[in-house]
């Protein structure tokens, strides 16, 4: 069906898992090549996103997949049949630094594209606890304000799951956490706290 469009885009922000479908569907139409063919080759290629990453169950995955745990319950994940633009992707922390290293490096897109992505678009009011910093929304990263830079990256809630990671972008690092349970929450808000702000939380 049609999206429901809350408000007028470029005004507001709010994420939607059924706008990043809804732009999957679009570039479909455009290229006629699927989702999981634009995302291999504009996405994972280019990115070195390869390596024990799939987007959709290849057969093999889901015996190898970590469950989920929250509110003392467990949560079994699955691989999906298809490959979806706003979730499905499956792979393990070491793998995905390849893609964080393609962001710093400035692979797959041109100077003038990642200067775009990577403008704040909309001020959020979705601040990091503790950390008073002004929060934004670029082209699909979240973005911070330290005072010695910029800080952008994504983090995910789903199913008893909790990831994270940033980059900074004036200085070639960042960090990247998966876990398998609700409480990894508290785990990534001391890596912010501690990795952006060189606070020494308990």
């Amino acid at each position: 069906g049609r999206p429901d469009i809350a408000f007028i885009p470029g005004t507001e922000f709010r994420y939607s898992g059924e706008g990043f479908e809804y732009l999957a569907r679009v570039l479909t139409h455009i290229t006629g090549q699927s989702t999981g063919e634009l995302l291999m080759a504009e996405a994972q290629v280019p990115m070195g996103l390869t390596e024990n990453t799939v987007f959709r169950d290849d057969g093999t995955l889901t015996p190898r997949l970590a469950h989920g745990h929250a509110d003392y319950r467990t949560y079994e994940s699955k691989a999906q049949p298809d490959v979806h633009a706003a979730y499905g992707m499956h792979t393990e922390a070491r793998a995905f630094s390849n893609f964080m290293l393609g962001l710093i490096n400035k692979r797959g897109l041109s100077a003038e594209g990642y200067q775009e992505m990577l403008r704040p678009k909309i001020k959020t009011d979705a601040n990091i606890p503790g950390l008073e910093w002004a929060r934004y929304y670029g082209l699909g990263f979240q973005m911070t304000e330290p005072p010695f830079g910029m800080a952008y990256g994504h983090g995910g809630l789903n199913w008893g799951s909790v990831c994270l990671f940033e980059i900074y972008k004036d200085h070639n690092a960042g960090f990247v956490v998966f876990t398998n349970g609700s409480g990894g929450s508290k785990l990534t808000q001391r890596l912010r706290h501690f990795l952006i702000a060189g606070n020494d939380v308990q």
